[in-house]
């Protein structure tokens, strides 16, 4: 009887609360919504494009997904969306504690939901108590954020242990369809409620401010009875969107859009959902793609970034052969490759160690591009020796050789770059290595020969998707297939790969690494690939006669290798894409950088 009373008392409350919000609404700043942007549909998967395997199942009783966290002082609950993660919207006192104190915490799973306080809710396998191991604030609007915690690895149940799915559609393809939302909530036991959605403006009340005026298009707006909006503004409660017989997480309860009539406020997570998974462990997404870059028309002649480049000295000499020359035959690849042909890629430069000039059997540590007279472009990674940028007189950067074991000969010339130009923007610290690329620079440019010629800057559109499936060419001293490198230069074809193809050949590395607009994928997943020693060299596609540079080998999937001597050294995967730096996305930069491009 006493609950009763109380939980009557409780509801006349909120209700006085939710009236008194009405009657202040005109108090607050109005602002126009504007048109809700239509965002990309996240792809997680082939087939059912789930976030994670099975996820999404209730059989009707106790949702498999809610937990509850507690760390002795506070408590608050969630939803798990992997087996070592979960999402809360409510929780800003156990995070304060874990950050500033490092408070433990403990999350609840299963039959622990509601006995955590009993350690017997565990022996049955149907429950568990983990503990926290991190905790990361996404902010889904200026005032509303949401926490992704990570927790010892679960194992899951089914139907009583498992993750809710990922939202999977984009906003078009959910949006007001009535008969698909529900609200979760777990202050009633098991509470759930079909709802109606309506448009933001029903949702705006007294606490708005106008700071939130531009993201009133990322609220979902749900329309209820006055019973049911007293009920979900207690505690943990989510937005789901239910199609196929799984249910999808879709919104988070954003208080300040709360109480406004009969009508509730949740965030949606469609536009954080990237950052969502950045931050989970066992799901993985396609990368956001960027919009395409405008092209830059260079001022050359033919319009080309410099006069005559791109041809090697069988073009040049030879114009009037047919397109059935000597670079249609076919080829393998750098590991098991075939030598290049000599002259064949004037624009290709070995970079070494200053110290190892004399020494002529030292293979370089990496490869280059000459662009123009004065400027040869490799990977920033490259210049970095043990995490410590190299200075500039430590380098020999040499073109037109062929044979390493013949480094002194009238064709080959050697400099030592006057400036080197890395990315602002590349972190040598960061796993994955964007913005990876440099220019060096030479005050005294090298020689035009039929041995050292420039190649052409990519001219065309930037968008990868016209140029799926081209044959690029790539050539180097690195590793071949006895992973040792090689003496002579070897040139191998290489297939570009289109973002979706590449995310799924590897979904665990290309959806952490992959970055479309920052680098883009080619090779094979057959065994061939580019390996130690070619980073920094060149992707060059053929457009007609001219040879232009689209990408710069940057790095790729590896493996341990145990040699001879019982070291364990880390090479190439032959069986997975490579990644390169995609030009059209710094060629301003480049431009601005090199004084003999225009």
């Amino acid at each position: 009887m006493t609950s009763s009373y109380f939980r009557a008392a409780l509801l006349l409350i909120l209700a006085i609360i939710s009236l008194l919000s009405e009657s202040t609404l005109s108090d607050a700043p109005q602002c126009k919504v504007s048109e809700r942007k239509i965002l990309p549909t996240p792809f997680y998967n082939e087939g059912e494009n789930l976030s994670f395997t099975n996820c999404g199942l209730w059989n009707g009783s106790k949702p498999p997904w809610r937990v509850r966290i507690f760390n002795g002082s506070f408590r608050c609950k969630g939803v798990l969306i992997s087996n070592t993660n979960i999402i809360t919207h409510d929780c800003i006192k156990i995070m304060a504690e874990f950050e500033r104190d490092g408070k433990n915490a403990t999350v609840y799973l299963g039959n622990c939901y509601e006995n955590y306080r009993y350690a017997n809710c565990i022996k049955d396998g149907k429950g568990l108590a983990l503990q926290v191991k991190a905790a990361v604030r996404i902010d889904v609007q200026p005032r509303n954020k949401i926490y992704v915690w990570t927790i010892e690895k679960a194992k899951l149940v089914e139907n009583v242990i498992y993750p809710i799915c990922l939202i999977n559609q984009n906003n078009s393809e959910y949006m007001y369809r009535n008969e698909s939302f529900l609200i979760y909530n777990d202050f009633w036991p098991n509470f759930t409620k079909r709802i109606e959605l309506m448009t933001a403006e029903n949702c705006m009340n007294s606490w708005y401010q106008e700071e939130d005026c531009p993201f009133f298009n990322h609220i979902l707006c749900a329309s209820l009875d006055k019973y049911y909006v007293n009920d979900i503004s207690q505690t943990g409660d989510y937005l789901l969107n239910i199609h196929s017989g799984r249910y999808f997480l879709s919104g988070v309860t954003h208080r300040q859009y709360g109480l406004q009539g009969r009508s509730h406020g949740f965030s949606d997570l469609l536009p954080v959902v990237h950052k969502i998974v950045s931050q989970t462990k066992g799901v993985w997404i396609m990368p956001e793609i960027p919009p395409v870059k405008k092209r830059r028309k260079f001022r050359g002649q033919n319009r080309e970034s410099f006069p005559n480049c791109g041809t090697n000295n069988l073009r040049r000499s030879r114009r009037d052969i047919d397109e059935s020359d000597e670079d249609e035959e076919p080829l393998s690849f750098i590991v098991h490759g075939f030598e290049a042909s000599f002259e064949g890629q004037p624009w290709h430069a070995e970079i070494r160690y200053n110290y190892q000039y004399y020494t002529p059997y030292f293979h370089g540590f990496c490869g280059g591009s000459l662009i123009s007279r004065k400027a040869v472009l490799t990977a920033a990674h490259c210049l970095y020796n043990a995490g410590i940028l190299l200075e500039k007189d430590e380098l020999v950067v040499t073109l037109g050789l062929y044979d390493v074991k013949v480094r002194f000969s009238p064709s080959i010339q050697s400099k030592i770059p006057s400036n080197l130009t890395l990315h602002p923007d590349f972190d040598p610290n960061s796993l994955a290595q964007e913005h990876d690329i440099a220019i060096l620079l030479f005050d005294l440019g090298f020689e035009l020969t039929n041995s050292v010629w420039p190649i052409c800057l990519w001219g065309r559109s930037y968008s990868i998707d016209t140029i799926v499936n081209a044959r690029g060419i790539m050539v180097g001293w690195g590793y071949n297939e006895k992973y040792v490198q090689s003496d002579i230069l070897q040139r191998a074809n290489s297939l570009v790969r289109s973002h979706r193809e590449c995310y799924l050949s590897r979904r665990q590395f290309f959806g952490t690494y992959l970055k479309p607009g920052v680098n883009f994928c080619a090779g094979f997943t057959n065994g061939t690939s580019s390996c130690n020693g070619d980073s920094g060299g060149g992707l060059a596609l053929k457009m007609g006669r001219i040879w232009y540079l689209r990408g710069i080998e940057s790095f790729g999937r590896g493996l341990d290798l145990k040699r001879e001597n019982g070291e364990i050294e880390r090479v190439c995967n032959p069986k997975s894409y490579s990644l390169y730096t995609d030009l059209g996305n710094y060629m301003d930069w480049i431009v601005e950088n090199v004084p003999d491009i225009h």
